[in-house]
């Protein structure tokens, strides 16, 4: 019977990582799209909702938190952001930040 458990539980552990891979690759990436710094991007605005994008952490430990500054640079387009989550306050390129509509 162990055998049976462990094979499920495989099993079960794989499905897990399929469901995340293409909701990382499906969903996340249409949340925003990319595109030159030719303009700003009018969709980011203090208060927004946000998902912190961390290339070294899995989907699910991905921070959490809310735009509280932009920060637009000499041309005034805004490429960097400061987002308040659980530990504090954070700056954040805008092009590893992911709109929560």
């Amino acid at each position: 019977m162990p055998d049976n458990r462990l094979k499920l539980f495989e099993q079960l552990q794989k499905l897990v990582q399929h469901f995340w891979r293409r909701w990382a690759a499906e969903y996340l990436t249409s949340l925003q799209p990319r595109g030159k710094w030719k303009k700003s991007n009018p969709g980011l605005r203090v208060g927004d909702l946000v998902l912190i994008q961390e290339d070294n952490l899995p989907v699910l430990q991905w921070k959490t938190g809310r735009v509280t500054t932009l920060h637009p640079g000499k041309d005034g387009i805004t490429r960097v952001v400061s987002v308040l989550v659980r530990g504090g306050e954070i700056k954040r390129s805008v092009a590893n930040i992911k709109i929560l509509w």
